[in-house]
């Protein structure tokens, strides 16, 4: 996976052990950590260009950087040989423009930020691609208790496929007040992922939009994702996803065929720790619609979701709107409108006080759904504000007020059966991820049973012939609206073509006995990179098999660092989407015993530190003891200059013991 020239979609900060090895390891090779210092543009330019800078220096990754109003500023320069660029800095404020070329081109280019926080007045925007697929915008919180503000637009690039956008700032405060949008594309538009522990929305979030400008039938099409999502973090605020009043979430359209995006507004649930949902008065989650005269149209269906969940604003969709908390509230000018709309909760739910007529309605069925023994209440509900036009179904084991008169609170066709246990499931999959031809990798997904009761469930991950994936985990239990993260290894194969795109999707199934099954299907994008042009620093290669009971040489390629020290890390895998070393590096190997064993000195490691010298090529060397037939582990390698902290990421290099 690139993350040489790439930020990942999320970042973790290393723990304190390996921290503290690592500066260990770097302080040998006279690092010195510089003090912190503030630098704004004043010229349009490369951001390397230390000519566009008041102070005459380009911004170190622990500095803060103000790209100045008026001034338009690129990650890289145009026709540079990456993908895409990536900046690290402390604080990041952008009052002008942020792309990841200057002049801007038309190549798809992603852009990537890692900031302790950023407020954005201007435009961050990835670079559109005619002829492809276009780029990706990645934002990321690079310190614990970080926050995101943003008054301006950001934007994924147009294309044949669209870019998507991810921000995350997990475990800390994310606030939207204007626009954050994917790319349009011709077949698919691009998913928007924003996430924070504490995520407010006053703005538009909005999945880009499956356009097919050229009229084709397309029945693959793909409206983008919008999801506002509050991750809980231990020890700090309770997560809320709040959609406030003018806030917007909505899903991409779609023409001509295929299906149009859902939009999510979600608090994921973890034991111990609280959450909530709100869709304030005023505020609106909308499914994205699908329109046109060709092909097979599906639109995309409106979510609230988490531990406790307040419905005062609109879920409207064109297909399914679904409210469903474990435990829930819908009141005041609420409005839920939809083809079929489903409420569902696992101990109670509460509809009151509602101020619109048909506040909640479904134009064909209308389901409200509660886990057996709980409650649905319905105290201070008036009559004519729900109902259907055809059948209205209640399942609930107590209903208050008791006695409470159902046919005259309910327009429809009404149905009263006991409190059912309902399977339903979501996947949050990685969205978009780039490898390189022969490459192993991992790739982290997470599935949510946001059902009323604890499922069984199956999981199969499938890709396109010749992408080599292992058997998936066997059937597992997950709680009513519990959520289970999982890892899955995928091997490229070294033939695959680079710039061809790939879909791998996830399927879930619940398997209860005697409960009808539920299915769930999550799509990642895999695009081929380009092996010439990816890594711009060190390369690790290694020659021949490797026996148990003998010594394995690791050759480092790395003429542009000569003069810098140099780290090898060993891990028994890889870990996506890894964490920061500064300077839009990451170190993407797990953090197990093996790779803190190799951060010191051990006998079956040697060279594994030290300074490039001359010639630029390093040769280390690593022991296998007997008994280690079948072992697999993972290097990487890492370039240091004092003077500016990690100049260069190698690939990972897979070693096999035979």
């Amino acid at each position: 996976m690139n993350y040489v020239t790439q930020s990942p979609v999320r970042f973790r900060t290393l723990g304190l052990r390996a921290f503290s090895l690592v500066l260990v390891a770097l302080a040998t090779l006279g690092t010195t950590a510089p003090a912190q210092s503030n630098h704004a543009t004043i010229a349009s330019g490369v951001y390397t260009d230390p000519n566009i800078w008041d102070t005459g220096v380009v911004p170190p990754s622990n500095d803060n950087a103000t790209i100045s109003a008026g001034t338009v500023v690129g990650i890289t320069a145009r026709g540079a040989p990456t993908p895409g660029g990536s900046i690290v800095v402390g604080e990041l404020v952008v009052d002008g423009a942020l792309l990841p070329t200057y002049p801007e081109g038309l190549d798809g280019r992603n852009l990537s930020v890692a900031a302790s926080s950023v407020v954005n007045n201007g435009t961050i925007q990835a670079e559109r691609n005619p002829n492809g697929v276009g780029g990706f915008v990645r934002i990321a919180g690079s310190l614990q208790l970080g926050s995101f503000i943003n008054y301006g637009s950001i934007l994924g690039g147009d294309g044949d496929a669209g870019g998507g956008v991810s921000i995350d700032f997990t475990n800390g405060l994310l606030q939207n007040h204007s626009l954050i949008k994917g790319g349009n594309g011709k077949t698919l538009g691009g998913n928007v992922v924003v996430t924070a522990t504490e995520a407010l929305n006053d703005g538009i979030i909005e999945g880009g939009s499956s356009t097919n400008n050229e009229g084709l039938a397309t029945p693959d099409g793909r409206g983008g994702e919008a999801r506002l999502v509050a991750r809980p973090y231990p020890g700090s605020a309770p997560a809320r996803a709040e959609n406030l009043a003018g806030g917007l979430v909505k899903g991409g359209d779609v023409f001509h065929g295929g299906r149009a995006g859902d939009a999510y507004v979600l608090t994921v649930r973890l034991p111990f720790l609280p959450g909530t949902a709100l869709n304030e008065s005023g505020a609106t989650i909308r499914a994205g619609d699908a329109t046109g005269p060709v092909g097979t149209l599906f639109g995309g269906n409106g979510y609230l979701l988490g531990p406790m969940t307040i419905n005062r604003g609109s879920i409207l969709s064109s297909v399914l709107a679904t409210v469903d908390p474990p435990d829930g509230l819908i009141e005041g000018d609420a409005c839920i409108q939809a083809e079929i709309v489903e409420l569902f909760a696992g101990s109670c739910l509460t509809i009151r006080n509602l101020n619109l007529p048909q506040a909640i309605w479904a134009n064909q069925d209308l389901r409200i759904s509660i886990a057996p023994g709980g409650t649905l209440d319905l105290t201070g509900l008036a009559p004519g504000c729900v109902g259907a036009g055809g059948n209205v179904l209640i399942e609930a084991d107590n209903i208050l007020p008791a006695g409470v008169n159902l046919a005259n609170l309910f327009t429809g066709s009404l149905t009263i059966q006991p409190g059912q246990r309902r399977p339903q499931l979501i996947t949050v999959p990685d969205t978009f991820i780039t490898a390189l031809p022969g490459e192993a990798f991992n790739f982290d997904f997470v599935l949510g049973n946001v059902g009323n009761t604890s499922e069984d469930i199956n999981v199969v991950v499938t890709a396109p012939a010749g992408l080599s994936l292992p058997a998936p985990p066997s059937s597992f239990n997950l709680g009513s609206m519990g959520f289970w993260a999982s890892t899955a290894p995928l091997t490229v194969p070294p033939s695959a073509i680079p710039g061809t795109l790939h879909t791998i999707t996830i399927t879930a199934t619940t398997t209860t006995p005697g409960v009808p099954p539920a299915q769930v299907t999550g799509i990642v994008d895999l695009e081929i990179g380009d092996p010439t042009t990816t890594f711009e620093g060190p390369y690790l290669d290694a020659q021949g098999p490797i026996s148990e009971g003998t010594q394995a040489e690791i050759d480092l390629v790395a003429p542009a660092a000569v003069g810098h020290g140099y780290i090898i890390a060993a891990a028994l895998s890889t870990d996506s989407p890894g964490v920061t070393l500064g300077n839009g590096f990451f170190l993407t190997l797990s953090l197990d015993p093996l790779f803190y064993y190799s951060l010191q000195p051990n006998p079956f490691m040697q060279d594994f530190q030290g300074i490039v010298p001359p010639f630029g090529h390093v040769v280390a060397r690593i022991d296998f003891p007997v008994g280690t037939s079948g072992l697999e582990i993972y290097t990487l390698a890492a370039t240091h200059d004092p003077a500016v902290g990690v100049t260069g990421v190698s690939n990972v290099l897979r070693l096999s013991v035979e």
